[in-house]
């Protein structure tokens, strides 16, 4: 995790040399304090998690509580009731959908920055399809120069012309 970090710092600094304009916008985790690029909307707020976990686990830990809450009540007794009886029946089962391999905040937060640096409004499509064509990606950090030559060459051969 610490590598990841120090990678990231390592972008983060590059952007903020190019784009002195957005180190206004640089926020520090309340949890982790992690440093990050805020919306513009939330410049200078001092009570921002990180797009990294901390903002979700903190929503998650409120939606939680006001489950608790509602669940408790009489109405979402009655509620909680009707659909344990509806997933008897086998009504939910078309509701499970495919899990998503990169968090939503995430692909948001960098769908914000890169709106940011290029000016224009990006959508989420194309967020998304930018992270898979770089998931494809391999590295030459992984690995030494002549190692990855040498994999290479043993994976696919030169064939004589």
């Amino acid at each position: 995790m610490r590598r990841l970090v120090l990678d990231y710092y390592v972008v983060l600094r590059s952007v903020l040399r190019d784009e002195p304009r957005v180190k206004r916008l640089l926020a520090r985790c309340r949890h982790c304090r992690i440093f990050f690029i805020a919306d513009p909307q939330n410049a200078g707020r001092k009570d921002l998690g990180c797009p990294f976990g901390c903002a979700d686990f903190h929503r998650r830990r409120r939606s939680t509580e006001r489950s608790i809450r509602y669940n408790g009540s009489p109405v979402g007794k009655l509620k909680r009731r009707q659909r344990r009886g509806e997933r008897k029946l086998g009504a939910d089962r078309s509701l499970a959908g495919p899990k998503h391999l990169i968090p939503p905040g995430i692909v948001t937060y960098i769908r914000m920055v890169i709106s940011l640096l290029e000016g224009r409004h990006v959508h989420r499509v194309e967020i998304l399809e930018m992270l898979a064509r770089t998931r494809r990606q391999h590295s030459f950090a992984r690995e030494k120069r002549i190692d990855y030559v040498l994999r290479r060459l043993r994976e696919e051969p030169e064939h004589p012309p």
